[in-house]
């Protein structure tokens, strides 16, 4: 009986080493488990995330595409007119020089009368060019404003002068010579309009770079 009880006393001992190592070994294996079940979740998050990315950069360049294609239809229609108005004036000229009118051609040339005809023209293309690529465009910008000092348009405008000048800081065109030549305006009337504007924002440090942002996530 002593030697059997010695011997189950080692059988035990033994046992119970074994079941202590298979415990050690379900610990492990379990713990890699957690570790690869953790791994995977996050591998799953990052392809999603990264997923989402390349569906906003489709997005993004879609809107660029058709942004661009946008761009190349108005200033193709926007020729168009400017080259009928051009062959109308040269035809113009042209009868008055025959018939010894030069006086009143030169006074139709001095008032200025054309160019604010072709200038409206321009406004009005432009206007509808733009707010067919930022249709909330208006709204956007008073929200960069105080708002003692938003923008309001009068009857039948779609864009004003302050509006146009951020229209085209917002297509990227900062060059002040380049906006006052397009809009027939001198540089001064420029910068004094781009002055008052920065002072009248909320955030006047920031405010053309918050122009520039407009359209970027909604679009």
């Amino acid at each position: 009986m002593s030697q059997t009880t010695e011997l189950l006393n080692i059988v035990e001992n033994h046992h119970n080493r074994q079941m202590a190592q298979w415990r050690v070994w379900l610990y492990v294996i379990i713990i890699f488990l957690v570790i690869c079940l953790v791994s995977l979740i996050v591998a799953i998050w990052y392809l999603r995330r990264q997923l989402v990315k390349v569906a906003n950069m489709k997005q993004v360049l879609q809107t660029a595409n058709r942004a661009k294609d946008v761009y190349i239809s108005q200033f193709l229609n926007l020729s168009s007119i400017f080259m009928d108005k051009l062959k109308e004036f040269c035809k113009l000229t042209n009868r008055k020089i025959s018939a010894g009118q030069t006086d009143e051609l030169y006074k139709i040339t001095k008032s200025g009368k054309f160019i604010e005809e072709q200038s409206r023209e321009f406004y009005k293309v432009f206007d509808e060019s733009f707010l067919n690529l930022y249709p909330d465009f208006v709204e956007k910008v008073n929200e960069l404003l105080r708002p003692d000092e938003q923008i309001a348009l009068n009857d039948g405008e779609t864009l004003n002068s302050d509006l146009r000048i951020l229209a085209f800081m917002r297509l990227g065109i900062e060059d002040t010579n380049r906006i006052a030549h397009t809009l027939n305006y001198s540089v001064n009337t420029i910068y004094a309009y781009r002055n008052k504007l920065r002072n009248r924002a909320i955030n006047r440090d920031t405010f053309e770079a918050d122009i520039m942002a407009i359209g970027t996530t909604a679009q």
